[in-house]
């Protein structure tokens, strides 16, 4: 009778738990300070959110959510498979959510569409910078290999021949920009999060063996279930950060390219005016 009643407690609490942090995510992620870098871009970058890592509000707000709701996993064992399809079904919604703010800054604009090309990918995926995407420790060697320099000069070369580059096919606008290198960012440290979320549910198995079989059935649940959901979903959110900064390396590209075409419809020499190049510099960076 009173496991009946705690089982009945326990259900409501669960349902509950579900419509409240539903809302929550909603309104965190609908909100307009939901993809805003918490702090100012002059700041040091740090790899820790503690020390001022820029991770989106919206983002960090998932990220805490997920650690609180896992770790009832571990007091209510019983419900784990419950509480991980909690946190999957939101981390899914938050993935779809990046994913849109990530088209609504990239659709239709030359560097998403160069980024599916076959010629572009397979050049992007041979430069030697490609393995920092792959590593998110970021301990990689910075030398420049020949092979990544000839990789780079292929690439140029590919995208001088689209020559002329027009404007309106560019993203050319920085608060996007800014957004693609945040998001890009954030959806990094969510994805080390949520690896690091799975990994801590492998150890309780091995501590329950020694307990009595209905115990250890319950944590078999536990462990079988997180590792493999979500290490799947931060995948996806690293591929997603991938996407974000070979974009945002097209276009930056682009970007040049455009400005150095635009310099040779100039005429730098006149008789009268000539134009000093210093202010045209300037002029550059300032448009």
């Amino acid at each position: 009778m009173y496991g009946g009643w705690l089982a009945g407690c326990s259900n409501l609490f669960l349902k509950f738990s579900s419509l409240h942090i539903r809302t929550t995510l909603l309104c965190r992620l609908a909100g307009p300070a939901a993809f805003r870098p918490r702090v100012n871009a002059t700041s040091v970058y740090s790899s820790l959110v503690e020390n001022g890592r820029p991770v989106l509000q919206g983002l960090l707000a998932v990220d805490i959510i997920a650690k609180e709701v896992l770790g009832w996993v571990q007091l209510m064992p019983i419900y784990a498979a419950e509480l991980v399809e909690y946190v999957r079904t939101f981390l899914e919604r938050t993935h779809e959510r990046c994913r849109a703010s990530y088209m609504e800054a990239v659709l239709e604009k030359q560097s998403y569409i160069l980024l599916s090309r076959s010629d572009v990918e397979s050049l992007m995926c041979l430069d030697p910078a490609n393995a920092s995407l792959q590593n998110s420790f970021g301990q990689l060697d910075n030398d420049i290999p020949d092979a990544g320099i000839e990789v780079e000069i292929e690439l140029s070369d590919l995208l001088l021949d689209m020559c002329p580059i027009k404007q309106e096919n560019l993203i050319h606008d920085d608060q996007k920009l800014i957004l693609l290198a945040s998001l890009s960012d954030s959806l990094e440290y969510l994805a080390d999060s949520v690896e690091r979320l799975g990994e801590s549910f492998i150890s309780p198995s091995t501590i329950s063996e020694n307990k009595s079989d209905i115990h250890q059935s319950h944590h078999t649940r536990t462990t079988s279930a997180i590792p493999k959901s979500l290490a799947s979903l931060a995948n996806e959110y690293r591929r997603l950060a991938t996407d974000c900064v070979r974009v945002l390396r097209l276009e930056m590209q682009l970007e040049t390219i455009y400005h150095m075409q635009e310099m040779t419809k100039r005429e730098y020499v006149e008789d009268q005016d000539a134009e000093d190049p210093d202010d045209f510099i300037i002029s550059l960076t300032t448009q």
